[in-house]
């Protein structure tokens, strides 16, 4: 798994993000500014890849790129800077201090940046979805959207939805492989939409809780705990549909 180290001085910024690029297949660590990032990865995380900020308090995104270049160990480090603070003239100072690619806060497509991060880090996903038609039903649209862009990586094709109700009517029109569902959806629909899926005999469910145990689950095929990681979920799966 690829480590991306995401510097940037807005928790409300780095935080998500973090949890998107886990959700990814990538570990991730945040640092607040450019000094906490020397810290971290003086203090043994690895990072394939850094996602910087560039205006941050203390030592901003440009002191850092001079600190890290100046270190033998760190000076073929891929950055990707991720700033609204940017502008076509300093296109050619990031690029002398090794920058690999700029995108904007605000005005980036992140399946495009994860694209980006992947390429450069190397990490790419098999496909062994195989076309396999999968129904995602989570309620928390930042996660579902993630979990929805990892799947189809990997080769399965992904219809998400955000309730229960949703998700009946997917069921009631298309046939699916698998179901994904979230337990605690707000509906409360989870043992409704259980029914209906176990009446599509060749789809089975497989259910994701914040306990990781039955309750709501009782039924599903497996269950995992959230937050699931991205290896573990993709292994459930596979597990399911081979």
């Amino acid at each position: 798994m690829k480590k991306v180290l995401v510097v940037d001085d807005q928790p409300d910024c780095s935080e998500p993000m973090a949890r998107l690029l886990r959700v990814c297949g990538f570990e991730a660590a945040t640092a607040g500014d450019g000094r906490a990032a020397l810290e971290t990865l003086g203090h043994g995380f690895g990072a394939d890849a850094v996602l910087l900020d560039l205006a941050m308090p203390g030592m901003d995104g440009f002191d850092f790129l001079r600190a890290l270049r100046g270190m033998p160990r760190w000076t073929d480090l891929p950055v990707v800077v991720f700033s609204a603070f940017y502008n076509d003239q300093m296109h050619s100072g990031l690029r002398l201090l090794g920058v690999r690619d700029v995108f904007s806060k605000g005005q980036t497509d992140f399946d495009v940046l994860i694209s980006r991060l992947s390429e450069i880090t190397g990490e790419k996903k098999a496909a062994v979805g195989t076309g396999r038609r999968v129904l995602l039903v989570e309620g928390d649209a930042q996660t579902r959207e993630a979990l929805e862009r990892l799947l189809a990586d990997y080769g399965y094709e992904v219809s998400g939805v955000g309730s229960a109700a949703e998700a009946i009517k997917a069921a009631a029109a298309q046939e699916f492989d698998l179901a994904v569902v979230d337990l605690g959806l707000t509906d409360g629909a989870s043992s409704k939409l259980l029914e209906v899926l176990l009446g599509k005999s060749d789809c089975k469910a497989l259910g994701m809780s914040v306990s990781g145990c039955c309750g709501d689950g009782a039924g599903f095929s497996k269950v995992l705990k959230k937050p699931v990681g991205a290896e573990e979920l993709v292994a459930a799966i596979k597990g399911l549909t081979e």
